[in-house]
C-alpha cells in the first residue's frame, strides 16, 4: 500500500522553499583607482563656498584596461559630510595632465551621469548614476563635478586622495565677491588651481546586462532549479541567494555564484519549509 502525501502540506512546503525576487543587484565589478592615504578639502568640491567646479583626469592604465558601462562612483570621506548639490560628468579625453590653471575641458551635456544631492558620509559613499557612462577603455577618463549648492555648508570634510602623476586635477571657487557658478558645458575661462593630488575613487562597471524572466520551474524539498534569460550579447550571469530573515533576526550573508554560462543553475542543500530569496 503506497503512502499518500497530504497535498496541502506538500504545496505549502513547495511555496516556502524559495522566494524569487529580481532585486537591484547589479551584474557588476568594482575597480578601485588610486588610494585614499591623503585627504583633500577641495576635491571633488569645496563645501566652504556657494559653488565650485573641479575636473580630475584618470588614465586608462589606472583604470586597468577595464571598459564598459560605469554605473556608479564612490568617494572616501574621513570626516562628517555635508549635503551638496552635484552635477557629475564623465568624459573621454586625450589629455593626461592639465597644462595650466585655465586648461578646462568643455564637456557635453550628454556626458552628465548624475544630478542631485549628495551627502558624503563617513568612509565610502557610493553615488549611483542616473545614466551609465560607456567607457571605451582606450582613452583617459575625466571626472567633472559641478557643485551647484548655492550656500556655504562648511569645510569640515576631507575626501580621500592620493598624489597624482603631475597636474591631473583642476578646481575653481570664488572666495570673495559675487559667487560664480561655472557651467562646464560652456567654455570656461576663469583661472582655477592646478593640483597634483586627486581623489581615490571606486568605479562600478556593469559586467553583464541584467537578466530577465527569473524563474524557479522545479522546486524540491532541498533543491530548486533557477533559470533566467540573458539580454543582448551577454554570455554569462551572476546569481546569489540567502535565507529570508525572520522578524528580529539578522540578515544572512549572500551565497554567490558568478560567471554562470548555462541558462539554469540548481541550488542544493536547502532547508525544507524555509523561505529563500534569489537575485540575479
Amino acid at each position: 500500500m503506497n503512502k499518500k502525501t497530504n497535498p496541502l502540506a506538500r504545496a505549502a512546503m513547495l511555496l516556502l522553499v524559495v522566494l524569487c525576487s529580481i532585486g537591484a543587484w547589479a551584474q557588476s565589478s568594482v575597480v578601485t583607482v588610486g588610494n585614499y592615504n591623503r585627504a583633500s578639502g577641495f576635491l571633488p568640491s569645496y563645501p566652504n563656498n556657494t559653488y565650485s567646479l573641479s575636473q580630475q583626469i584618470y588614465t586608462k592604465d589606472e583604470i586597468g584596461g577595464k571598459k564598459g558601462k560605469i554605473t556608479s562612483i564612490a568617494f572616501y570621506n574621513y570626516e562628517h559630510g555635508k549635503a551638496r548639490s552635484y552635477d557629475i560628468y564623465l568624459s573621454h579625453t586625450s589629455k593626461s595632465t592639465f597644462d595650466n590653471a585655465t586648461d578646462w575641458v568643455k564637456v557635453a551635456a550628454a556626458d552628465k551621469v548624475f544630478s542631485g544631492t549628495v551627502t558624503l558620509g563617513s568612509e565610502w559613499t557610493t553615488i549611483d548614476f542616473d545614466t551609465p557612462f560607456e567607457y571605451d577603455g582606450t582613452r583617459n577618463l575625466i571626472l567633472t563635478v559641478d557643485d551647484n549648492t548655492g550656500e556655504d555648508t562648511g569645510n569640515n570634510y576631507g575626501i580621500g586622495a592620493y598624489d597624482a602623476s603631475g597636474n591631473q586635477a583642476l578646481y575653481y571657487y570664488k572666495m570673495f565677491g559675487t559667487p560664480v557658478n561655472l557651467d562646464p558645458t560652456q567654455s570656461v575661462t576663469e583661472e582655477g588651481t592646478v593640483y597634483s593630488r586627486k581623489n581615490g575613487i571606486k568605479l562600478c562597471f556593469e559586467t553583464y546586462p541584467k537578466p530577465y524572466q527569473l524563474e524557479a520551474p522545479e522546486i524540491g524539498d532541498v533543491s530548486a532549479l533557477i533559470q533566467c534569460s540573458l539580454r543582448g550579447d551577454a554570455t554569462a550571469w551572476n546569481l546569489r541567494y540567502r535565507k529570508v530573515a525572520g522578524e528580529g533576526e539578522e540578515k544572512q550573508r549572500w551565497v554567490a555564484y558568478n560567471d554562470l554560462t548555462a541558462r539554469s543553475y540548481t541550488l542544493e542543500d536547502l532547508t525544507p519549509a524555509t523561505k529563500y530569496e534569489v537575485q540575479v
